[in-house]
């Protein structure tokens, strides 16, 4: 690494996959237990996408670390395969399944996941039966961190 990055900010005069690249050294450097990773596909030409999903496949099972990813995208996820797929509005999630809940979504966007104002949505209301109905020693992981 060039000695004069160690006198400057961060990500000062690194383009966006530079950037990426320099959050999963981080990673690999800080050995976090947790990471919360928003919109990493952002800005990304598929092989840089496809670079920086390896390395946070690799440090993941090297670090057994739990990742929370945040992406618009199913494109990033056609390298890195989630193990849960969530769909969050208002802070609720309001779906979750399988990387096909995502393939979904791509066909048919997440107009079905949207409810008019002041009305409870069937799957929300599901949701939350099925949160409700599982004792806390088998609760998700992914929800237990967003609570």
């Amino acid at each position: 690494m060039d000695p004069t990055f160690t006198r400057r900010y961060v990500n000062q005069g690194l383009s966006g996959g530079e950037q990426k690249k320099s959050e999963m050294l981080q990673m690999a450097m800080l050995e976090p237990t947790y990471a919360f990773l928003d919109e990493t596909d952002s800005g990304l030409d598929v092989d840089a996408l496809k670079t920086v999903a390896q390395h946070i496949k690799k440090l993941q099972a090297k670090q057994d670390m739990a990742i929370i990813v945040i992406t618009h995208y199913k494109r990033f996820l056609d390298f890195f395969t989630p193990d849960q797929v969530l769909v969050m509005r208002d802070g609720q999630i309001v779906a979750k399944g399988g990387k096909e809940l995502a393939d979904k979504i791509e066909e048919e966007g997440f107009e079905g996941f949207s409810d008019p104002p002041n009305q409870e949505s069937p799957n929300t209301t599901e949701s939350s039966e099925t949160q409700t109905s599982k004792p806390t020693n088998e609760q998700d992981p992914v929800e237990a961190l967003l609570q």
